[in-house]
């Protein structure tokens, strides 16, 4: 009896010492973060070198320095947590601004980096969703310039880029460093593309260095306009009750991007059976959008909602057409979903 006892008094302290691991996980402060971060980066850069390199195999000598003074933490619509800090590179012919960002990938720390041709743009206390739309771009840029094979750290590089003697030379410049252990062996390498410099070959005067359009493909328009599905809780709360009957608010986040995202909100009954909770019924009441839309405009059509009710558990399923739309270069861009079916969490009356 006391065995059977001793094993009932662990089976309930388990979950509950897992519910407090979790809500200490969740609720982890944003200093903690970036505290986590930094030292990852001083250690991962302790022994390093960083250049600009060019897709041309030419490199720029630079100095850099992480201004660790205005860090700080952004959240992204899922939650997400990012580092963001402006970083000094200076060099022979480096202009403009520069932004680190550290975020997590599969549990591992990552970087990129921000620019902007502006000078001090990043050191002027930009917002969060500022913020948010350079780690955006950075990361969009990155993806639409990612080389298909990185030379060797150990290649014979020329300090000056080629060219044919006319017409116009552009360049693709990224931000690469090597990391080395104590015996000066190469441990890692890694790179972030940056931006893109022209220049005219030849002809009077040598003509300046001017960094060209970004974005070429409108990659990053289309990527401010468009989503993906998800199926995840926001909120379940109780709006009214009585001694046989209650009312339920469930909302969940079923589209969303990097700086938007949308929710579909239901209102549920429950009815007393005995002393037990059990469904009566579940209706879609509306769907609603959070965050922002950078350029462009959205809009949501829910099409059908369809109610799921069992004893204990219920659903929704809703289906609904998307639309985004842009101008990106002059020209209008659009994106759509249409007849999109998705379903909700399943919801236990009795978690409540």
């Amino acid at each position: 009896m006391h065995a059977r006892k001793n094993r009932a008094r662990v089976l309930v302290l388990i979950p509950l010492y897992m519910l407090f691991v979790l809500s200490c996980k969740k609720e982890q402060a944003p200093e903690d973060f970036l505290s986590g971060a930094k030292k990852w980066y001083a250690s991962k850069n302790e022994k390093s070198a960083a250049v600009l390199k060019s897709d041309l195999n030419s490199t720029k000598s630079i100095r850099q320095e992480v201004q660790w003074n205005q860090a700080k933490v952004l959240r992204t619509s899922n939650g997400d947590e990012i580092v963001s800090a402006p970083l000094l590179i200076t060099g022979d012919g480096v202009k403009g601004s520069f932004m680190l960002f550290i975020f997590q990938e599969n549990g591992a720390y990552k970087t990129t980096v921000s620019y902007n041709e502006k000078s001090n743009y990043f050191n002027v206390g930009l917002s969060n969703e500022q913020a948010l739309i350079a780690y955006a771009n950075a990361i969009s840029k990155a993806a639409t310039h990612k080389r298909k094979s990185v030379p060797s750290a150990n290649a014979k590089l020329s300090l000056v880029p080629p060219g044919d003697g006319g017409g116009q030379t552009c360049i693709d410049w990224y931000l690469t460093t090597t990391v080395y252990d104590d015996w000066g062996n190469i441990l890692d390498y890694y790179e972030t593309y940056l931006y893109t410099t022209c220049s005219e070959n030849g002809g009077g005067g040598g003509g300046g260095i001017d960094p060209v359009d970004p974005d070429p493909n409108c990659s990053e328009a289309t990527a401010n306009i468009s989503g993906s599905e998800v199926s995840s809780n926001m909120t379940a709360s109780v709006t009214e009750t009585g001694a046989t009957i209650r009312k339920v608010s469930y909302e969940w986040k079923y589209l969303e991007s990097l700086l938007w995202y949308y929710v579909s909100a239901e209102k549920g009954v429950h009815k007393k059976v005995g002393s037990e909770w059990q469904w009566e019924s579940l209706t879609h009441d509306r769907v609603y959008r959070q965050g922002t839309v950078i350029g462009g405009t959205l809009s949501m059509t829910v099409r059908e909602s369809t109610p799921t009710v069992g004893v204990y558990v219920a659903g929704m399923t809703i289906k609904y057409d998307f639309y985004g739309a842009a101008v990106c270069k002059g020209s209008p861009i659009d994106y759509s979903r249409n007849n999109v079916t998705q379903h909700s969490p399943v919801w236990n009356c009795n978690d409540l």
